[in-house]
């Protein structure tokens, strides 16, 4: 069963942004998967390896789109991110698929911690964005690879 699925509840109505947590949903669930179904460690590793270096892409696209348009929370929100990746690089360095009941801890708190930063802080920005830059209301080519 998916733990990482994309609903329609979680748009934030930036098209390029949406398609990047959709994605990044499913590199998420992906990761999970593999967890689950006991793949081999280092498959389980470099899934993990991509799903950060995607976030951190992400991140950094809805970072760049922040500064462009003038988003007055910024800090707050980049330091949401920073928060997120710290957390993200201290799971993957300890890491070890046989501790079940510590990558349960790790897949609730990311599960939380996405979904959460969609509806909230993620919706917030977009309502912003989206009035300060219409621009970005619009579908955009490369939809769901963030610019990296």
């Amino acid at each position: 069963m998916a733990l990482f699925t994309w609903h329609p509840h979680y748009t934030v109505g930036i098209p390029l942004v949406d398609a990047e947590h959709a994605h990044l949903l499913a590199l998420a669930d992906g990761w999970h998967a593999a967890v689950a179904q006991g793949a081999p460690e280092d498959s389980i590793r470099a899934g993990l390896a991509s799903l950060i270096d995607y976030t951190r892409a992400h991140f950094a696209h809805e970072e760049d789109l922040m500064i462009r348009c003038r988003y007055p929370d910024f800090r707050k929100h980049k330091a949401e991110h920073d928060r997120l990746t710290e957390k993200a690089l201290q799971f993957q360095r300890a890491f070890r698929p046989e501790r079940i009941a510590r990558n349960a801890e790790m897949f609730r708190f990311l599960k939380d911690w996405l979904t959460l930063h969609m509806a909230n802080s993620d919706r917030c920005m977009a309502v912003y964005l989206g009035g300060a830059c219409p621009d970005l209301k619009t579908p955009l080519a490369g939809a769901g690879e963030p610019a990296v």
